[in-house]
Formats: C-alpha cells, structure tokens, sequence
C-alpha cells in the first residue's frame, strides 16, 4: 500500500468542539476499491468523507444527531439519537451516489464491533 492522502477537513470550528466529540475512522470501501477517511461530531447530523485520491470532502445529513460512528467489513455505520433512550443504525453509502439508508433489524445486522453497550455515551 503507498501513501494516502487526504485534504484538511473543511469542518469550521472543528477544535471547537473538543476531541472527544470526533470520531474519525479510515475503512477500505470495496464498493469503490479506495480508502475513505470518515468523521463525525458526536450531536450533529452530518458525516464527512474524503475518498484517498479526490482531493475533496463530501458530507451527507442523516435526520437525527449522531452518536458514533463504525466500519464493519467495508461498510459504514452510524448510530443516532432518535428519542431519549431510542437509537437507530444507519448504513452510509458511497456508491453510486453517497447517502444514509437505515438498517432494518438492528439486533440482527448490528455488528458486534459496533454493539449499542459499546456505542451509547
């Protein structure tokens, strides 16, 4: 493997927020046979990608702040905050166009690196 690369993130006031408010992973995406660098602020709604090589971010908005972020077998998943003590997983997309699909039996499809005890604050 050579070298990635990947721009600076285009998020103002990304410090602002604290360290332990982002969460960053780096999954190997096979739906488009590339690294993505993906990040998120714990509390707001949009998740930052930048596909090694692009030399740009792209975000997508999911309705409900998210919690945490994880990669399972090249696929990425989100866990928001839906009502008090209720959370969804959703499955963000690259391809073809980037967006958030919500995975239907949590309990079931969940992988177990990302298990709603490890996950929820």
């Amino acid at each position: 493997m050579g070298k990635l690369y990947f721009p600076v993130i285009p998020i103002k006031g990304l410090l602002y927020h604290g360290y332990e408010s982002i969460k960053a992973i780096l999954v190997f995406s096979p739906s488009i046979s590339r690294w993505v660098f993906v990040v998120s602020i714990r509390g707001y709604s949009k998740v930052w990608f930048s596909i090694d090589g692009k030399r740009e971010w792209t975000y997508v908005s999911t309705h409900f702040d998210i919690i945490d972020l994880c990669a399972f077998k090249g696929k990425i998943y989100t866990l928001h905050s839906v009502y008090p003590a209720q959370a969804r997983l959703s499955e963000i997309k690259l391809y073809p166009e980037p967006n958030v699909m919500k995975v239907k039996k949590t309990s079931s499809l969940m992988p177990p690196e990302c298990s709603m005890s490890s996950m929820i604050i």
